[in-house]
């Protein structure tokens, strides 16, 4: 009984640190999901024909999750925005810049909006630059 305890203590912790190692490929955007998936899905291909179908399906409902509900809500979180907000910057930063343009949507967003909430309680207090005009 403790030969079989040790086994699958031992076993268990491999399991975790090689599942951890293949998580840390999350980190990359957009290819990082599919390099996670693709261990899960290769393994079951050897045990049986519907199992990689499932290992898929669970790793696309994962990533719906993680894409539209958990990545607006630790933003909005982090920046202080809406989580409408982040979705369009989102996919502007996406059709804008691609992969670079998703990564730096949500900090520009930020920027923009902080610049122009000082800017209108700058007039707000009478302490605004003056406005450039053609003029000048």
């Amino acid at each position: 009984m403790r030969g079989q305890l040790a086994l699958a203590v031992i076993v268990g912790l491999l399991s975790l640190a090689g599942l951890l190692i293949v998580g840390m490929a999350e980190l990359i955007p957009l290819a990082g999901p599919i390099i996670t998936a693709l261990p899960a899905i290769l393994v079951t291909l050897a045990v049986s024909p519907p199992k990689p179908l499932l290992a898929a399906g669970l790793y696309l409902v994962i990533q719906q999750v993680e894409n539209y509900l958990l990545v607006p809500k630790v933003m909005q979180r982090a920046m202080d925005l809406s989580t409408l907000t982040i979705v369009f910057a989102v996919l502007a930063g996406a059709t804008l810049g691609g992969i670079v343009g998703v990564l730096l949507a949500a900090p520009i967003a930020a920027s923009v909006i902080l610049r122009h909430i000082v800017r209108v309680r700058q007039r707000l207090e009478g302490n605004a630059p003056p406005a450039c005009t053609a003029a000048n």
